[in-house]
């Protein structure tokens, strides 16, 4: 049996939205990033936004 391809597929190994950066973020923003993900699984993936997607019009 000839075998061509063999491929791994790894998904939903860590929760989060953001790709920390080990050897240039600081602790701080490590920090932030764990408070950032703990608030979305609680309420949800819509309950921190950036101010510059928000369609407001004054």
């Amino acid at each position: 049996m000839l075998l061509r391809l063999v491929g791994v597929r790894l998904s939903n190994l860590l929760t989060g939205h953001e790709q920390i950066d080990l050897y240039t973020e600081s602790q701080e923003q490590y920090r932030l990033y764990q408070a950032l993900d703990k608030i979305r699984n609680r309420f949800g993936d819509q309950a921190i936004k950036l101010a510059s997607t928000l369609n407001i019009d004054l």
